[in-house]
C-alpha cells in the first residue's frame, strides 16, 4: 500500500529566528510544529476607597504578562533546533514570527515576536524527530 502524500495546514506560517532581521524562509519554518500559544494576562491592581458608597473594589489595569508555549517536531541536525540550543545556552533572546497574511500590506501580515526561551525540555524519542517544548516569555511584539 502506497504512503499517503502529507499536505502541509497550518493556518498561519510561523518561522523561528536567530536575528530579528533573518529572512523567512523554509529552513527557520518547522514543518511539524504541534502548537506556539501566547496567552496574554493583564495584572489587575485593586483600588480600595473609602468614601466609595457601594463598598466595591475598584480595578486598575497594571503589567501585562505574556508567556507561552512553543512545542515542535525536528529533525536532530535542524537549523531550528540550533537556533533554540544556542539562544538558550548564551541566555540570549530569539524570534518567532507569525504570518498570518502573506499577502497584506505592510503592518498586516502577522506578528514578529521576541522572546527568551524559560524552558529547554527535549524528549529524545527512537527516530528521527526530536520532540521539544519550550517555555517562551515574549519581551516584545511587533506587527509586521
Amino acid at each position: 500500500m502506497p504512503t499517503p502524500e502529507v499536505i502541509e495546514a497550518h493556518l498561519y506560517s510561523i518561522h523561528v529566528l536567530a536575528t530579528k532581521t533573518e529572512a523567512l524562509s523554509d529552513a527557520n519554518k518547522p514543518k511539524t510544529l504541534k502548537k506556539f500559544d501566547i496567552p496574554d494576562s493583564m495584572e489587575l491592581r485593586e483600588l480600595k476607597y473609602l468614601n466609595n458608597t457601594k463598598g466595591l473594589v475598584q480595578y486598575s489595569p497594571g503589567f501585562r504578562t505574556m508567556k507561552g508555549t512553543l512545542e515542535l517536531d525536528v529533525v536532530k541536525d535542524s537549523p531550528i533546533l540550533t537556533t533554540i540550543k544556542t539562544a538558550y545556552a548564551a541566555r540570549k533572546p530569539i524570534w518567532v514570527v507569525c504570518v498570518e497574511n502573506p499577502d497584506g500590506a505592510a503592518g498586516t501580515q502577522g506578528v514578529r515576536y521576541e522572546g527568551v526561551i524559560g524552558s529547554y525540555p527535549m524528549t529524545l524519542e527512537a527516530g528521527t524527530l526530536v520532540s521539544v517544548s519550550i517555555e517562551f516569555g515574549i519581551n516584545e511584539f511587533e506587527p509586521i
